[in-house]
């Protein structure tokens, strides 16, 4: 692999978004997950729909506290890495 130094702005976004359509892809597939997409059809049925089964809502929390940190993190890590490849010499930015 090459040094982040060398790759361009559309590179680090590209690699960016695809870690986050896999962290959210691979995300929907654990039980958390599933139980949002089943409730989001049988909402989209019916706006009047119930889920009638019991709800793991300590799961859903921590899925919204793990899945976002997951995907959003590492991305902004390498675009802040990459930023501070890419800044002048001089330490200041150009005005």
């Amino acid at each position: 692999m090459r040094p982040l130094v060398t790759w361009s702005l559309p590179r680090v976004l590209g690699a960016a978004f695809a870690w986050i359509v896999g962290v959210v892809g691979i995300s929907l597939l654990t039980p958390p997950g599933r139980v949002l997409v089943r409730l989001y059809v049988e909402l989209q049925a019916s706006p009047e729909a119930q889920m009638n089964a019991d709800l793991p809502v300590t799961a859903l929390k921590i899925f919204f506290a793990v899945v976002p940190l997951l995907a959003f993190g590492p991305p902004a890590g390498l675009l802040i890495a990459w930023l501070r490849a890419h800044r002048p010499e001089g330490g200041t930015p150009a005005a």
